[in-house]
């Protein structure tokens, strides 16, 4: 009796396989022979569950892509206001194993997408929905009184992308890794400086929404 093959299942796997080959190796080296060994599958089947190279790694980066935006959808729902935006930047910090490959894959869709229309695309997708997280939030934020209402929110929200984006690369090029804890004193140092927390009275104590409280949380 023929095997019966789930052919999502395979390419779930398939792509789990890429996301860990390129989390190691990296875009420009990796190869299908490689994926293909990792997965424990034949390069021919490979190829007949996801029909080229770049398929592949659209694949593997769609897989990151859920992992991350499920852990930062969970931080979302946990969390209001400016704590909220915090803790979904944490989540996407370049801190540690897991998510330097996670980086690993987001670097290499910007090394695809200048050949590479279907990775391009792809590429503004995920930007786009960055844009909405972080612009939902900093809304959020200033419409609880946290930040200052005369900061612009799309400015606001542009600066944040290129301060992730910037820390990302320091991450994977720079050779000069900093801890998580010190990634996430950036965060909170970037919400200080753009953001200008508000400072909010309770009792006889001037108790201020400003970052530096969960960095001294995190020391």
């Amino acid at each position: 009796m023929p095997k019966i093959v789930d052919h999502d299942v395979r390419r779930v796997d398939i792509a789990r396989a890429a996301f860990r080959v390129i989390g190691r190796r990296g875009v420009a080296r990796a190869t299908i022979r490689d994926i293909a060994r990792e997965s424990g599958c034949s390069v021919g089947a490979v190829m007949h569950y996801i029909p080229s190279k770049d398929h592949i790694f659209l694949q593997a980066a769609e897989h990151s892509t859920l992992v991350i935006r499920g852990r930062m959808e969970r931080a979302e729902a946990e969390h209001r206001g400016l704590e909220g935006l915090r803790r979904v930047l944490y989540e996407g910090l370049p801190a540690g194993a897991d998510m330097l490959g996670h980086w690993t894959i987001w670097f290499g869709f910007w090394q695809l997408s200048a050949t590479s229309e279907l990775i391009r695309a792809a590429t503004h997708d995920r930007y786009d929905e960055s844009y909405r997280r972080y612009g939902r939030l900093i809304r959020a934020a200033q419409k609880a009184g946290e930040i200052r209402p005369g900061i612009n929110i799309a400015d606001a929200t542009a600066s944040l992308i290129c301060q992730m984006d910037g820390m990302g690369v320091h991450a994977l090029i720079s050779g000069h890794k900093l801890s998580a804890a010190k990634l996430r004193r950036q965060i909170d140092a970037w919400i200080d400086r753009t953001l200008s927390p508000v400072a909010k009275p309770k009792g006889n104590v001037v108790q201020f929404s400003a970052a530096r409280s969960a960095a001294a949380r995190s020391r």
